[in-house]
């Protein structure tokens, strides 16, 4: 194996990793964003409350709380993993920027990183979107 090679099956096991730790990130924006709209409709959020204890590690020892304070805890675990994105992606600009140079690796590492990019993207736009609803939904409420 070349050097190509190792670079390509590392940088798309990188990729993946990226991909499936962001991924729950959006799913648990998404949960923020339903449980604060059906909050502000009245309706009940008995059923999203639930999935975030599942789904939760600060949340799991707690009996009974509240449907603003069980979401505003998933919403500060949410931004810490999200976080650990943010570093990866800045990761992935220096090794790029680093890789440039190397000439038959440029189309490589420039299409991991633009994909990266356009992902970083729809991930800033889900926080943004649930950051909303549920500053819309508890904070203004309050």
């Amino acid at each position: 194996m070349d050097f190509a090679t190792v670079l390509a099956i590392l940088s798309a096991i990188g990729f993946l990793v990226f991909f499936a730790i962001g991924g729950h990130i959006l799913m648990g924006y998404e949960l923020i964003r339903k449980i604060s709209k059906s909050y502000e409709k009245g309706e009940d959020t008995k059923k999203f409350e639930d999935k975030i204890v599942n789904k939760s590690y600060l949340t799991n020892v707690l009996e009974k709380i509240t449907t603003f304070t069980l979401t505003s805890m998933f919403l500060f675990e949410i931004e810490k993993q999200r976080y650990v994105l943010d570093v990866g992606y800045m990761v992935l600009f220096l090794i790029t920027l680093t890789l440039y140079l190397v000439p038959n690796l440029t189309l490589l590492v420039w299409s991991t990183f633009f994909g990266a990019t356009v992902f970083m993207i729809i991930l800033w736009i889900f926080r943004f979107l649930a950051l909303k609803s549920f500053k819309k939904a508890f904070i203004n409420n309050l």
